[in-house]
């Protein structure tokens, strides 16, 4: 089982890091563009997180996103 950092950002790869907690950085495919901002930062921020895990889900089904 491995811990799957499903975005491209460098700031969550560099939180990760300085944790030292292993990880593998797989970007998900998911268009968030798809996705519409309606006024609060952290509901949009959150929607995208999972749509992003359930994109990568069923990829990596024994792993954790």
């Amino acid at each position: 089982m491995r811990l799957i950092l499903g975005s491209q950002s460098p700031r969550r790869k560099e939180i990760l890091n300085f944790f030292t907690i292993p990880f593998v950085q797989i970007p998900s495919t998911f268009d968030e563009e798809t996705v519409k901002f309606k006024g609060n930062p952290s509901h949009y921020a959150t929607e995208l997180s999972i749509k992003k895990a359930q994109e990568l889900a069923p990829r990596f089904p024994n792993d954790i996103i």
